[in-house]
């Protein structure tokens, strides 16, 4: 690429100066990308079948480096781990699990500095799901497939566990001196920790919110809430079913939420299905409700402070045949995308109908991904990403710009995303911080 007046080229894409945006279009992301620390980190698919670790600068785009990446015993229903970043810019390091020659390790936890890849620590591991980061920690399960697996807390800069505790665990809020750990195995249990230490606070087993007999192993995920007038945070969470035989009623699923500070349960919506795409559940949770025969029913958004029903959008008010949910910009509104032909929305409040000409709104790309031709592993796909239609018409719009914060997700005002061909953009628009589906 040749330079140009006005615009910062970087060596594998372009970003447009002074307004922190740019795209990587030899990057094949393949991961949720980790913003923080100064830097973008990303787990991308290299064309002989390997992985690879990319970091960039997230106001040029300038690739810093890239490192191997492995998988190593993470289930392929849970896609491909993104990089952890964790510490702040200027002692930031990026941690991944990369490949390692030996027969009793053959992956290990290696932290590298964010900017300059320069290795900090190592840590071999067996299995496990991947790195991510915990307030001011790096967490990880190591030992996933074996029965003394455990879930680790360690120190960034050292790579020192500063806590364990037995079994498969994650960390999906933390902050301060506080945090909440999640158990999915077995009876799945929210558990309050304090996060130096690990004592253990409080215990919150998730069948008392959505019903007895709950299993995890389907999926599930959390979106937390700040609390209000210096009260307690708010951790929402779902916890998808386990769809076994045709006929027979799944286990237990729904949302739910409960305080930070004591495990106290504030609400819960059992037997609804949480509906795709949508917004993280702390932000704009819209589920489908589920009959105890298995048949569907309406779509429900609720208040994720609250669990109150914001809006409900009758099943008879789909279009019949084909068609796939779509929301614009603003999620308070609710699309029926028909490819090739005109939709129909609604406005969540009152299932009041909203003009679909000229309309436009998000939804998937495609719902028949290609398996990622990964060296050695099956049955993982990339994110999914979104793609913008006119529901007038069903078709795709050009040039659409940025997908909407409620998918991407901000931190600091920055949203990174990756596209359909696996390219990854960033835009810098204000947004401040807000969790997304698939980004931050």
């Amino acid at each position: 690429m040749l330079p140009a007046g006005g615009c910062t080229w970087s060596r594998r894409g372009v970003a447009v100066a002074g307004t922190g945006s740019w795209t990587d279009t030899e990057v094949n992301a393949v991961s949720r990308p980790a913003v923080g620390g100064g830097v973008t980190a990303v787990t991308g698919l290299r064309a002989d079948g390997t992985l690879e670790t990319a970091v960039f600068d997230p106001a040029t785009g300038r690739r810093l480096w890239a490192r191997p990446a492995a998988l190593a015993g993470r289930p392929a229903a849970m896609g491909v781990q993104p990089p952890a970043v964790a510490g702040p810019a200027g002692r930031a390091v990026v941690v991944a699990v990369e490949p390692r020659r030996s027969a009793r390790w053959p992956a290990a936890l290696v932290a590298r500095d964010a900017r300059d890849g320069t290795q900090r620590w190592a840590r071999p591991v067996g299995s496990t799901h991947g790195p991510t980061r915990c307030g001011g920690y790096v967490c990880a399960a190591e030992s996933t497939a074996r029965p003394d697996a455990r879930f680790v807390v360690l120190d960034p800069a050292t790579g020192r566990a500063v806590w364990w505790a037995r079994g498969v665990a994650e960390m999906p809020w933390a902050e301060g001196r506080r945090a909440v750990l999640f158990r999915p195995g077995g009876r799945p249990v929210l558990e309050g920790r304090d996060l130096a230490t690990g004592r253990r606070l409080w215990s919150f087993p998730v069948e008392r919110a959505v019903g007895r007999g709950v299993r995890a192993s389907d999926g599930w995920t959390f979106g937390a809430l700040p609390g209000q007038g210096g009260g307690s945070p708010v951790l929402v969470g779902h916890v998808a079913p386990v769809w076994e035989r045709p006929g027979r009623p799944a286990p237990p699923f729904g949302f739910f939420a409960v305080r930070v500070l004591d495990g106290r349960p504030l609400w819960a919506r059992p037997r609804l299905l949480r509906a795709h795409p949508g917004a993280a559940v702390s932000v704009a949770p819209i589920g489908r409700e589920v009959a105890a025969d298995g048949g569907y029913g309406g779509f429900v958004r609720l208040d994720p402070r609250t669990g109150r029903v914001l809006g409900r959008v009758p099943a008879d008010r789909a279009p019949s045949g084909a068609w796939w949910l779509a929301l614009p910009d603003d999620p308070s509104r609710l699309g029926f995308l028909v490819r090739e032909a005109p939709g129909t929305a609604y406005g969540a409040a009152g299932a009041t109908p909203v003009p679909a000409r000229g309309l436009r709104v998000w939804s998937f790309c495609t719902v028949e991904a290609a398996e990622l031709p990964i060296r050695g592993q099956r049955g993982f796909f990339p994110p999914i990403p979104l793609c913008a239609y006119d529901l007038g018409t069903g078709r795709r719009v050009t040039a659409p710009g940025p997908p909407p914060a409620w998918f991407t997700g901000a931190a600091g005002g920055r949203r990174v995303w990756r596209d359909e061909g696996g390219a990854l953009h960033t835009v810098t628009d204000g947004t401040g911080d807000l969790p997304g589906t698939h980004g931050n």
